[in-house]
């Protein structure tokens, strides 16, 4: 499994650095990141929220870099009374091609179907 959400980036808008945009498309798509990143956690019964911009791991000359996202991977189910929050951190591709920015999720491999 591997997830891979892309967002339009305002033609107008003008960034210094690969770095800035990313940075302020992060706190843009804020919400759907989360999203994006809950699909990781799905399997535990939790979301993701609070995704933010941590740092660039590496920066490569075909307009990709690796990033790493912070966020709180929050725990809810009311009949057991739970809450639980924590934070965590993910490291991800960004691919910024023109007009779109890419946000390319680690691949995990899926378990296969059990012998009999």
């Amino acid at each position: 499994m591997q997830e891979v959400w892309t967002f339009g980036i305002d033609p107008k808008e003008e960034f210094k650095t690969n770095e800035d945009l990313i940075k302020k498309q992060v706190e843009l798509n804020q919400k759907e990141l989360g999203i994006m990143l809950s699909y990781y956690y799905k399997s535990q019964g939790a979301v993701v929220e609070q995704v933010k911009f941590i740092s660039t791991m590496a920066s490569m000359e075909d307009n990709t870099a690796k990033v790493m996202l912070g966020f709180a991977v929050i725990h809810f189910n009311a009949c057991l009374n739970i809450h639980d929050q924590k934070q965590e951190r993910i490291e991800i591709q960004v691919k910024v091609v023109e007009n779109e920015i890419t946000f390319i999720g680690p691949e995990i491999m899926e378990r296969g179907m059990d012998e009999i």
